[in-house]
């Protein structure tokens, strides 16, 4: 019986015992795997460099990243493990943590920004892949 109180009908079927597994596997398809990854890759990092301005998750992530790079303590109710790869990037390639990331719309200028907007796509292709090979 339903939640209304009425049977589910003639084709009904229990999911319990059936298998639910999409066929055929990617594991199967090679190919079909390679192309969804190259698409994921290319989406990903087409344009990343624009705009040249900050958007708006910018304005609070880059500014805690830019707190780590330059050792500076801060307190933040949420935890600390995606601005600190936001810090690293930005230390790894070359940001200085000195844009102070007042406001959506500020321009970067001089600023080398690429790096942090760059890991975070990294780090979301690899998960799409991986979710895709399990």
């Amino acid at each position: 019986m339903s939640a209304a109180g009425q049977s589910p009908g003639p084709g009904h079927r229990p999911l319990a015992g059936r298998d639910l597994s999409c066929k055929p596997g990617w594991t199967e398809q090679p190919s079909l795997l390679l192309l969804v990854t190259a698409l994921s890759f290319l989406s990903r990092f087409y344009r990343l460099a624009e705009p040249g301005h900050v958007c708006w998750d910018e304005t609070h992530f880059g500014k805690m990243g830019s707190y780590y790079i330059n050792q500076t303590f801060f307190f933040d109710v949420h935890p600390p493990l995606g601005k600190m790869l936001i810090g690293l990037a930005g230390y790894l390639t070359g940001y200085d943590g000195t844009f102070p990331f007042k406001k959506p719309g500020d321009k970067y200028e001089q600023h080398n920004y690429y790096g942090m907007r760059a890991i975070l796509d990294v780090l979301l292709f690899l998960s799409i892949s991986y979710w895709i090979q399990s």
